[in-house]
């Protein structure tokens, strides 16, 4: 029981929000979601991911990450490299810059060294950040799709690829 009365126990119905910043490690052995690429710690990659599916990162990347879908980077993972996804969230550490055509959050154990583009940004307290904040639609963000997503840049090097006479038909 707290001061006049209240009770300091969490509020039912109240969420904490550095629970949604701190994404659930995969036990050995646990099967992740349908449609979820995990690296796992101690698994360390070198090179780029590209990708339309979530990804998430429990071990070391090395390199960049350009998917069209989510990216969690748990709390143990590291990225060092530039990152564009749809959402970004961090409750590991990064040193690179990141972009998000929706949102990026930085857990309360998260530790940033680079810059951000998204157009809604959360900081959550306990968080390192080191960087510049810009809250804005990326360069790369395609205005003009349903879908509403980014275009990446294995989709425009598959643009850059057709034939001068193609019409251009591909969205993402």
């Amino acid at each position: 029981m707290g001061l006049f009365g209240r009770d300091d126990r969490s509020e039912p119905g109240r969420k904490d929000p550095t629970s949604q910043a701190k994404p659930h490690r995969s036990a050995p052995g646990e099967r992740a979601p349908s449609g979820v690429s995990v690296i796992a710690a101690p698994t360390r990659i070198e090179g780029s991911i590209l990708g339309s599916e979530e990804v998430r990162v429990e071990g070391q990347v090395v390199g960049t990450i350009d998917i069209t879908s989510r990216l969690v980077i748990a709390d143990g993972g590291l990225v060092e490299g530039k990152i564009a996804a749809r959402s970004i969230i961090v409750a590991g550490r990064v040193i690179g810059d990141l972009l998000a055509a929706e949102r990026i959050e930085l857990g309360s154990s998260c530790t940033m060294e680079g810059n951000i583009t998204a157009p809604r940004i959360q900081i959550h307290d306990g968080a390192t950040f080191d960087g510049q904040v810009l809250m804005k639609k990326p360069s790369g963000w395609n205005a003009g799709a349903d879908s509403g997503s980014i275009t990446t840049s294995s989709a425009r090097r598959a643009a850059s690829s057709k034939p001068p006479d193609a019409p251009d038909t591909e969205t993402l």
